[in-house]
């Protein structure tokens, strides 16, 4: 929705009990949600921060990281309760996700 561009996507919707399909304008968009501009100066302060975070665990292995117990586990991977070694003050989700290639 950004930009004055024509768009030529196509969307294609199969179900064999029917769709429904929504549509909104780029005016009523605006009307009803707010540029894109107006949402990105919302969050440019989350920006900021995630850049701050990223720095903060650039350096991080995963012989860093001590599992402390299982969250839980589903078809996609599991999600382990950890800390990082030396800082027993914190602790994080890490989701481990299967990848096939």
């Amino acid at each position: 929705m950004q930009g004055d561009d024509l768009r030529t996507a196509n969307i294609i919707a199969d179900d064999p009990d029917g769709v429904s399909c929504l549509v909104i304008d780029r005016e009523t968009f605006n009307q009803l949600i707010t540029s894109l501009d107006d949402i990105r100066m919302c969050y440019k302060d989350e920006v900021i921060e995630r850049r701050r975070v990223n720095e903060e665990f650039l350096n991080v292995k995963l012989t860093d990281i001590t599992i402390i117990n299982t969250l839980g586990v589903g078809g996609f991977g599991r999600v382990e309760l950890v800390q990082i070694a030396g800082d027993s003050t914190r602790s994080f989700a890490l989701k481990q996700m299967k990848k096939y290639t």
